[in-house]
């Protein structure tokens, strides 16, 4: 007689029930492992919100500069009595994005290009005070600021351009 039918049918179903935990094993671990790592990466997506939020602020007052910069060194004298107040507030801006980079524990490549954007800016903001610009050339390094700025809060696979699709024929 064989091994099979001398046990009862509880032992079959335990044996069978068994072999099925021992086959759902592997993928529960690996669904489960992936679902964790999903959820790690949400959460840090969600603590790098607030800076991509913060420089993305900076980044639109700053093209607001760069156009009342542009006309005040045109010789427009009513935006350049508005750019006091536009610089005011890009630079509120830029203070916030200090303290949310510390609060986010930002990279330090990207706290040393942010480092470098702040120097260029005043560097810059003094050039455009004292009219030693002219408006093509404030309006092109406003342009490289922004994009510099714009360069901060990607990371490599974020800011790869795509590539352009082919056309179907």
């Amino acid at each position: 007689m064989s091994l099979l039918h001398r046990l009862g049918l509880l032992h079959k179903f335990m044996i069978l029930g068994t072999m099925g935990l021992m086959m759902s094993a592997l993928p529960t671990f690996l669904y489960v492992s992936n679902s964790l790592q999903s959820i790690a990466a949400a959460r840090q997506e969600s603590v790098g919100a607030a800076p991509a939020l913060v420089l993305n602020q900076v980044v639109r007052l700053m093209q607001v500069h760069r156009g009342l910069s542009a006309g005040m060194l045109g010789g427009d004298e009513t935006l350049a009595a508005r750019r006091p107040a536009a610089r005011d507030a890009l630079e509120k801006a830029m203070g916030e994005v200090a303290t949310s980079f510390a609060a986010a524990q930002v990279p330090t490549a990207q706290t040393s290009a942010w480092a470098q954007a702040q120097q260029t800016w005043k560097a810059l903001e003094q050039a455009v005070a004292a009219r030693s610009l002219q408006p093509a050339q404030s309006t092109a390094q406003h342009t490289q600021l922004i994009a510099s700025i714009m360069r901060i809060s990607c990371t490599p696979t974020a800011c790869r351009p795509t590539p352009m699709p082919t056309p179907m024929r």
